[in-house]
């Protein structure tokens, strides 16, 4: 699980945080949303079924 989440955290850690940056104009606050995105990616992990992007995924836990 740990490799895992590794591969997701560094695949995935610039686009969302990019992302969330752009979105939010602050980046004190984009970097506690990614660090709440990333909890709660870590904590659904098990549920990914590689049905789609481990990007696409990530962003749709971050939106619940």
């Amino acid at each position: 699980m740990r490799e895992r989440f590794s591969r997701v955290y560094k695949e995935c850690r610039d686009p969302v945080y990019g992302y969330l940056l752009y979105m939010t104009k602050d980046a004190s606050l984009a970097e506690d949303l990614s660090q709440e995105t990333f909890l709660k990616i870590f904590l659904g992990l098990r549920r990914f079924c590689g049905e789609r992007s481990i990007f696409s995924w990530s962003q749709r836990c971050r939106v619940r």
